[in-house]
């Protein structure tokens, strides 16, 4: 299976965040949750959250292997410095995405320039805590992502 292949099928898992909020926010709070998203986008925050989650990437990289999909390029285990550049341009940019394998190609972290929150599909329990850990000493939060209702796009449609 090549790797869009294995993309595909794991997106259409049920997957776990990183996220700046610790659950879901209820439709009667969309306006105020608006507000918070704004702030956080604006480029002193977004700096700040593209800092977290780069911290999170090289450190969870120093217990697990990573291959990292940014455009067409695919790096494994890239340089602190490289690895940084991807999520920088990613984030700030806020239009493209990475893909990153993380320990085997049977857990996957997408980050969506456009979002801020990491979804990670099929973490074992050992990466599950690791990641909940990463996320805690970042002042973020790991919890369960929501269970797609219909296929997501696939990987090699995009």
């Amino acid at each position: 299976m090549n790797k869009m292949e294995k993309i595909d099928q794991l997106i259409n898992m049920p997957y776990y965040m990183i996220d700046l909020l610790p659950r879901r926010v209820q439709k009667k709070n969309r306006e105020q949750f608006l507000a918070v998203e704004e702030y956080f986008r604006k480029e002193k925050q977004l700096k700040k959250f593209c800092g977290k989650v780069i911290s999170i990437l090289l450190k969870l990289n120093s217990y697990y292997n990573i291959e990292a999909g940014f455009g067409n390029e695919w790096k494994k285990n890239p340089k602190p410095e490289k690895l940084e550049k991807m999520v920088q341009k990613c984030i700030m940019g806020r239009k493209d995405y990475i893909h990153i394998f993380a320990g085997s190609r049977d857990t996957l972290i997408f980050i969506n320039g456009d979002d801020l929150y990491l979804s990670i599909y099929n973490p074992d329990k050992k990466m599950q805590k690791m990641l909940n850990r990463l996320a805690k000493a970042e002042g973020l939060f790991f919890r369960c992502g929501e269970i797609p209702e219909k296929p997501v796009k696939k990987a090699s449609e995009e």
